[in-house]
């Protein structure tokens, strides 16, 4: 200990990683300090059928939250899987410092191994172990999940395309069965993050039956994410800004909705040679689960689509058009341009590139999604990447020959003042228009209003602008309402070089940033 802590020397860092290294070298198993165990009151081989299923679920619980917050919720999980014909032994793990990642996988293991020595002691029998997490206790276990017979995600998800701040894990590639459950209201995890989910279980090769049963991606309606324990949010978590949304629903109700999802998982997973016994439905859970499966897809589907690449290109080329004053739907004989959006991969190739004209009239936009630039207004970012769009300005569209028809009514159409704060408020309401009803209603209800200030145009020079946010804070005087503002440039068709004449740079706020708004 003396050596490591002489050689740590002053820096903070070094000092914790001395420290840890110490407990994991020195540190010994109490089982009956890192376990809640929670025998099953039926065991293996009940009255039911003598083929009655069993398992042992270890649970492990989210940062800064002791193993008690958590026993409501699984004895409701215990007493659902009971009345469902099987019999769940729970072993709730403490983690040291309640932090989940603090220690890695080899507390993780001491974890499991308590659980399973609680379950010896107590002469609980079981076939099958599977993983339980909640929040980022889930997130800790994953490295060891996959040794055991089913891994289930409770109010994170997987970051299955890398979009977000932490490291990608990819839920189709994942060797073991997977349920993931997040609430509607879950205000610390973006619900909106499970379309990445359901993205990359489409490159499967599987029918939706068999990825419902396998791979249920399944969003709560009604629950938040303290709900998925005993409904608090830890003094750790608001010293850091998180806070949860109301939840729709009593705690006790949201426990029911978890173990029912949780218990029909568990019975798939659980079923042997088809066996069914007066309670043991596996076939009716795998039903339920495919049915939660697509409610949440089909919740997610406008989403998704206003997402989708496709989607975005339409409406770039769609903006690039009402920038030159010629409408989608309104062309009225005059030349419509074929616009292209050129989409970079880093900041710096967008940096050098230029928005063109090419011989045909073809406009070609330049576009980069920058995600260290999602909208964020607290801990969890907007999963959507704000969007920097490089167009020609009208004024040079209608200096090339393919443009005539257009120029010679230019003053009846001119466009040349069009703001970016013009196209978000209408980007903005178009959106509000078209989605549900009841999410409208809520919205204008509940949700926090958004005014559209007057572009920021103080920047010269390119890098500058591409650095600069979208910005989205809260208004001085209202607190309800939050101010957006993009950063724009505008160059004169008679710039030198000539190569940085007539051109329009926006940030702008996309459609799939409106409608996750």
């Amino acid at each position: 200990a003396a050596v490591l802590l002489a050689t740590a020397g002053c820096f903070p860092m070094r000092m914790a990683r001395a420290y840890k290294h110490l407990v994991r070298m020195y540190r010994k198993p109490k089982v009956s300090k890192y376990v809640k165990f929670l025998p099953a009151k039926t065991q293996l081989g009940g009255s039911d059928n003598a083929k009655s299923p069993s398992a042992l679920l270890v649970f492990l619980p989210g940062y800064k939250k002791e193993p008690e917050t958590y026993e409501s919720l699984c004895q409701t999980i215990q007493r659902v899987a009971e009345n469902s014909g099987m019999s769940l032994h729970i072993g709730i793990g403490k983690f040291c410092k309640n932090m989940p990642v603090y220690l890695g996988s080899e507390e993780i293991n001491d974890i499991i191994d308590g659980v399973k020595l609680r379950a010896k002691e107590t002469g609980s029998q079981f076939e099958k172990v599977f993983l339980c997490g909640h929040s980022a206790g889930s997130f800790a276990a994953f490295e060891q999940a996959h040794k055991y017979d089913g891994f289930i995600h409770l109010g994170c998800t997987w970051n299955s395309k890398g979009n977000l701040r932490w490291a990608g894990r990819s839920i189709h590639s994942f060797p073991r069965p997977t349920l993931t459950v997040v609430g509607e209201r879950d205000g610390f995890v973006r619900p909106f993050a499970l379309c990445d989910e359901l993205d990359d279980l489409e490159s499967l090769d599987m029918n939706e039956s068999e990825t419902s049963k396998y791979k249920p991606v399944i969003q709560l309606p009604g629950v938040n994410h303290m709900q998925m324990g005993d409904g608090v949010v830890s003094p750790y978590a608001l010293s850091t800004g998180r806070r949860d949304f109301e939840a729709d629903i009593p705690i006790e109700e949201a426990w029911t909705r978890v173990g029912e999802v949780v218990s029909d998982f568990l019975a798939v997973h659980l079923d042997k040679d088809g066996a069914e016994g007066q309670l043991f439905r596996p076939e009716q859970a795998a039903r339920r689960l495919q049915q939660k499966f697509q409610m949440t897809k089909n919740y997610f589907e406008a989403y998704r689509d206003i997402r989708s690449r496709r989607h975005l290109n339409e409406f770039i080329a769609e903006v690039q058009r009402k920038i030159l004053g010629v409408k989608n739907d309104q062309a009225d004989g005059k030349f419509m341009p074929r616009v292209v959006t050129w989409w970079h991969n880093t900041k710096d190739d967008f940096i050098y590139s230029k928005p063109t004209i090419e011989p045909d009239g073809s406009l070609f936009v330049q576009g980069y999604e920058d995600r260290d630039m999602q909208i964020r207004t607290g801990p969890a970012a907007q999963i959507v990447a704000t969007c920097a769009l490089k167009f020609k300005s009208r004024e040079a569209i209608l200096e090339h020959e393919a443009y005539a028809s257009t120029k010679a009514d230019s003053k009846e159409t001119s466009q040349s003042s069009l703001s970016a704060a013009q196209i978000n408020e209408e980007t903005f309401e178009a959106v509000l228009r078209n989605v549900t009803s009841e999410q409208r209603e809520r919205f204008l209800k509940e949700g926090t209003k958004l005014r559209f200030l007057p572009d920021r145009t103080e920047w010269k020079e390119g890098p500058d602008w591409v650095n600069a946010p979208l910005e989205v804070t809260r208004d001085s005087s209202d607190p309800k309402v939050m101010n957006v503002r993009s950063p724009t440039i505008r160059t004169a068709v008679d710039l030198k070089p000539a190569r940085f004449a007539g051109m329009t740079y926006m940030k702008l706020l996309m459609p799939a940033q409106a409608y996750e708004w």
